[in-house]
């Protein structure tokens, strides 16, 4: 998307550079991250599968981890998602299970493969235009979609 020719590339990089997520990467990660992969565009239409959940820390990643020390928090592997459609409850996409990054215990496997999710799997509910700052440590992935597109977000 950033390749991708002026005009269409420029929303993109904008959203890259957006103070309030930069602020907030300078926080969590500290100043000078750096984007690790070229940004994801993710989208479903009605009836596209969900996967596995994943995260958790396992394997353990020099590159993807969360320390918390003396009331600091200390993060590397942060996933910065734009909404760009409103996503209702039970819609279906993301999941996350709160909390796991922080988890020093394997992931039952039950809750990973959502077919007993013990109550922990959470679908967000985020309108067009929410930011939503995830530590790839956590353990997240896709429920399958049953949404139907309603908003889209219209400028950056």
């Amino acid at each position: 998307m950033l390749g991708w020719p002026v005009p269409h590339r420029e929303a993109f990089r904008k959203l890259l550079v957006h103070p309030v997520v930069v602020s907030c990467l300078n926080v969590l990660s500290g100043k000078g991250f750096r984007l690790d992969h070229g940004p994801l565009m993710i989208g479903a239409m009605e009836g596209t599968e969900g996967h596995l959940l994943h995260g958790a820390g396992e394997p353990f990643s020099q590159s993807v981890w969360y320390h918390q020390q003396n009331g600091r928090i200390y993060c590397r592997g942060i996933t910065v998602a734009w909404q760009l459609y409103d996503v209702n409850e039970g819609d279906g996409g993301f999941v996350v299970v709160p909390g796991s990054h922080k988890s020093r215990f394997r992931m039952p496997e039950g809750v990973r493969t959502v077919d007993d999710d013990m109550g922990l799997v959470v679908q967000p509910v985020m309108e067009a235009g929410d930011v939503l700052f995830l530590a790839e440590t956590a353990t997240h992935g896709t429920l399958p979609w049953k949404g139907i597109r309603r908003k889209k977000i219209n400028s950056v």
